[in-house]
């Protein structure tokens, strides 16, 4: 048998140690092959301006303190986790999401359509 569990969590925005910790609270002790987490869970939503929210994206590598615990959390639970999150490439933030297992950072996807605001704050998605 697949198990999915689907999370449903309202992040904090500007603190991602807040995040990730709620994060490993709430998947405590669960079992599952795959873990779907919301969007931007590492950031929260609503920013003012993309330079506000730059400090708080991180790069995809899996060595950014919220992925690497995402990783962390994965081999706890035995599954892959796919979070939504904030992500920057040089100057530039995409809305991302990364499937991560206990081993690190498996595939890598930016949100292509961006609605309405979303587009101040992020690039058009160029991964698939």
């Amino acid at each position: 048998m697949f198990t999915v569990a689907l999370a449903q969590l309202k992040p904090i925005r500007r603190n991602v140690t807040k995040n990730i910790n709620i994060v490993r609270n709430l998947l405590s002790g669960l079992q599952a092959d795959l873990i779907v987490l919301p969007e931007l869970v590492n950031t929260g939503y609503l920013y003012s301006s993309r330079e506000v929210l730059f400090p708080y994206a991180e790069a995809s590598d899996g060595r950014g303190e919220f992925l690497s615990a995402l990783q962390t959390i994965a081999k706890s639970t035995n599954g892959v986790i796919v979070s939504g999150y904030a992500e920057k490439f040089q100057d530039r933030v995409f809305n991302s999401a990364a499937a991560v297992s206990g081993d690190g950072v498996i595939a890598n996807y930016r949100k292509i359509h961006l609605y309405a605001d979303e587009k101040d704050l992020f690039e058009p998605g160029n991964l698939g």
